[in-house]
């Protein structure tokens, strides 16, 4: 079965990526603490299931009923305890189309589910914000230069199609927060078909 490819047709936007530097706690904004601002890696092993190319495994296709016989474990880590504030600009209709999905008033042109890289873990809570707060923004750092404290490599565009055109790029967070995000943190994602990528 082929994988799911990205929807084409998908609508220019332009994104920033922030850590939270305030939360919302009983009605007020609050600071976030530095040991809460960032999130931790954590580990989980998974059994990672598949129908195998070939002959191979097929020994154990009848004792599996018709379900996925070739079982392999894998280690996986993940984000625990992320606060992100994501800032969308440069496309009114969609960030109203946005607010609208999180509202559930789009539920017939709905396309997937909000997730964090796999769709067993999804967001505990997604609230839209009508002024920007302050946040730690990632700007894309020069791959060249001086690794600065807590530089990620965070994925902008999955072709699956063909895995050697996904992009990605390092970025890291400014040491101050800011409610504005600047020119440096936005990332540029304009409405090109999968296959014209780079």
């Amino acid at each position: 079965m082929p994988a799911t490819l990205t929807r084409g047709g998908l609508p220019r936007v332009r994104v920033a990526l922030g850590a939270a530097a305030v939360r919302c706690q009983g009605g007020r904004l609050a600071a976030v603490s530095e040991g809460e601002r960032y999130p931790r890696v954590a580990t989980v092993f998974q059994q990672l299931h598949n129908y195998p190319v070939g002959a191979s495994g097929g020994e154990r296709a009848a004792t599996t009923f018709g379900n996925k016989y070739n079982i392999s474990p894998v280690r996986r880590e993940l984000l625990v305890g992320l606060r992100a504030v994501i800032a969308v600009d440069d496309n009114p209709t969609l960030e109203a189309d946005v607010r609208r999905g999180l509202a559930g008033e789009l539920t017939g042109r709905r396309y997937g589910l909000p997730f964090l890289g796999d769709n067993a873990f999804l967001p505990d809570r997604i609230v839209p914000l009508d002024i920007p707060h302050p946040a730690h923004w990632y700007e894309k750092v020069d791959p060249n230069a001086a690794i600065r404290p807590r530089t990620t490599r965070l994925t902008v565009w999955i072709d699956r199609a063909d895995l050697s055109r996904t992009v990605s790029h390092l970025f890291a967070p400014l040491g101050t927060a800011s409610d504005q995000v600047p020119s440096s943190a936005w990332v540029d994602l304009p409405p090109l078909s999968p296959e014209s990528r780079p």
